[in-house]
């Protein structure tokens, strides 16, 4: 009698521990939920791209295409990063300050403004005639030769600085010159030596490629401007 007491005691024990058995959760295969990986072995990354399944773990969402290689033999053309007003110190000190920016920018070459005052003083005089294509610092194409830079047909909008960065839209630049390289008349700010508003220069402004990117307006010698620089 005291033998049968005791089976029935651990009987409910022995019910108890098989119940925990069957219940308990299984562990995720090999450590991952399935729930994270795609059928193609591929992970989704936070902005929505996919890591490699070959174990690079690089996204595919947000990838730009490296810029082209500007052609051999190019010119470089940039507006400066910085303005001035009207007294630029005639066309050769537009020169030196487009010397200026290049320097520090660490460009390579010769470097002269599109600018004019009067008569042979004028862009398509003073400036080289390259017969190859004018980029931009970041290698856009601007113009496939002089031809092209000088006239009101371009390929790309001169709004990149010597740095590199692309300047405010319709930033004014001093030129007093039409599109074909010859000057304006006398909308120089006294030879590019005033900073009066009571003088007056013309200027173009970055955002055009027609013929408003070297002849857009008129206005007072104070106000700052920008300067187009031209390898040559």
């Amino acid at each position: 009698m005291r033998i049968a007491a005791f089976f029935f005691v651990l009987l409910p024990l022995f019910a108890i521990e098989a119940c925990s058995d069957t219940d308990s959760n299984p562990e995720p295969t090999n450590g991952t939920n399935d729930a994270s990986t795609s059928d193609t072995g591929t992970s989704t990354l936070p902005d929505g791209g996919t890591s490699d399944p070959d174990g690079g773990n690089t996204s595919d969402a947000k990838t730009d295409a490296a810029p082209d290689a500007p052609p051999a033999g190019a010119k470089k053309i940039f507006v400066t990063s910085l303005d001035y007003n009207g007294q630029l110190g005639a066309t050769t000190g537009a020169d030196g300050k487009c010397a200026a920016r290049a320097f520090a920018a660490n460009l390579a070459g010769t470097y002269k403004a599109w600018i004019s005052t009067v008569g042979t003083d004028d862009a398509k005089t003073r400036l080289a005639h390259h017969t190859g294509p004018y980029v931009r610092i970041d290698g856009a194409i601007v113009a496939s030769d002089w031809n092209e830079l000088a006239s009101n047909a371009h390929q790309a909008a001169i709004d990149i600085d010597e740095k590199g960065t692309k300047v405010a839209a319709s930033s004014a630049v001093w030129t007093n010159t039409k599109p074909d390289g010859t000057s304006k008349g006398n909308e120089h700010c006294l030879s590019w030596n005033s900073p009066s508003n009571g003088e007056i220069g013309s200027y173009g402004v970055v955002d055009a490629k027609d013929s408003r990117w070297t002849d857009a307006a008129i206005g007072a010698c104070e106000p700052k401007a920008r300067l187009y620089c031209v390898e040559q």
